[in-house]
């Protein structure tokens, strides 16, 4: 959240019943550093940060977060990700952030280029992204599937609002088939600070039953749009 709120799931599967912690820790932009035992596979680390710049399109500002696995004062593993403290709210009067209301200005984009077909290098997703914003626009949709994550790791470092899209193509998944696909986009896009919402399917293809999949995997409880829809 833009006040510095931080809350931290971390799984830990394949250990054996020998005490561990998981410990986090801001690396750069911030002090923070929390830690929690694990039990029944994860952990949850809670925290605040004091004197945090929020991310916004216009400002930015990313920080590195370390998450690590220890055990006897070993570390077993560790990870890190870059991250924004910022704070989402959709309503009927329309999109907030850190409690002022944004217009979205955005664009379609798909993962391809003429030369590579659907094989996107880094290079070719921060130069789409560079180019987004040198138009004049604040925000993407990632038509019609989320795309590479260097696209994403681009939109974070820029600044741009990211609605990230379940793949499909205007029919609706079945619910047995859309709740793992649902799962693999929200576990893998989750700590993207430009990603403001989820969209549940493409033009129309979306299926209401896949909706609670996307807050059950989503400690942030972004809205979920039904695209081509008014849904109250």
């Amino acid at each position: 959240r833009h006040d510095g709120s931080i809350s931290i799931d971390a799984e830990a599967v394949g250990l054996d019943d020998r005490p561990t912690s998981i410990e986090a820790e801001l690396m750069e932009g911030g002090a923070f550093r929390g830690t929690a035992p694990v039990a029944r596979g994860g952990a949850r680390v809670f925290g605040k940060v004091t004197d945090i710049q929020p991310w916004s399109a216009e400002s930015p500002h990313l920080f590195t977060l370390e998450v690590r696995l220890v055990r006897d004062g070993e570390i077993l593993h560790r990870r890190r990700e870059r991250i924004g403290f910022r704070t989402v709210r959709l309503d009927e009067r329309g999109f907030f952030l850190n409690g002022t209301r944004v217009f979205l200005k955005g664009i379609n984009r798909h993962d391809s280029w003429p030369a590579t077909g659907r094989a996107i290098t880094r290079e070719r997703a921060y130069a789409d992204a560079e180019m987004i914003r040198s138009l004049g626009f604040n925000a993407v949709r990632t038509a019609h599937y989320p795309p590479t994550h260097w696209f994403l790791e681009a939109c974070d470092e820029l600044g741009l609002y990211v609605l990230d899209e379940l793949p499909g193509w205007h029919d609706a998944y079945d619910t047995g088939v859309g709740i793992p696909l649902v799962s693999e986009m929200v576990r893998r896009d989750v700590n993207h600070p430009s990603i403001v919402a989820w969209a549940n399917g493409n033009e129309g293809g979306w299926n209401e039953d896949l909706i609670p999949s996307f807050y059950e995997h989503d400690l942030q409880q972004r809205p979920v749009i039904l695209p081509d829809t008014i849904h109250d």
